[in-house]
């Protein structure tokens, strides 16, 4: 019993001699709080052509891996259809292009047209890869850009579809 008491004492000291440094409040001056830097240069902003044409892009490499992606799995193929027909101007879910394996060099050629104040027209030139072919093809992206107000605070909403030539 003796020997019980004093291991339980024991246990006792050793879990009181323990400190916990979360269980310490540290007092932190309005001057470390300041907001993170960032590592990008403000001042030099993204020319809108370029990232409309980086925008078209990337959503044209999206758009060719939908499509080969419902080609090797079929039992998503509602799921993607309709992520194919939102990419599209006409609804078109894969304008033809079910056969290719991948695209690459992809290019704007030619100058963006203004077709009014919110939307625009980029060609998109590429070569598509089918077996040991390599086809050179093209799309119009259609980006169409427009301004919501939430929270009193503007923001720039853009939607890029395609549609065939």
């Amino acid at each position: 019993m003796k020997k019980s008491i004093y291991i339980l004492l024991c246990l006792l000291w050793m879990s009181c001699a323990n400190e916990t440094k979360s269980s310490k409040l540290e007092v932190v001056d309005e001057e470390q709080l300041e907001a993170p830097t960032r590592d990008f240069d403000m001042s030099a902003p993204i020319k809108a052509k370029e990232s409309y044409e980086n925008l078209a892009i990337s959503k044209l490499k999206n758009y060719f891996d939908l499509i080969r992606l419902q080609n090797e799995h079929p039992e998503f193929r509602e799921d993607i259809l309709i992520q194919l027909q939102e990419l599209t101007k006409d609804g078109d879910a894969s304008y033809n292009y079910s056969d290719i394996d991948s695209i690459q060099n992809i290019q704007q050629k030619g100058a963006t047209i203004q077709e009014n104040d919110s939307i625009q027209r980029l060609k998109l030139y590429f070569e598509k890869v089918q077996g040991s072919q390599v086809i050179p093809d093209s799309i119009t992206a259609i980006i169409t850009s427009r301004t919501i107000t939430l929270d009193n605070q503007s923001v720039k909403a853009t939607k890029v579809k395609f549609e065939n030539p």
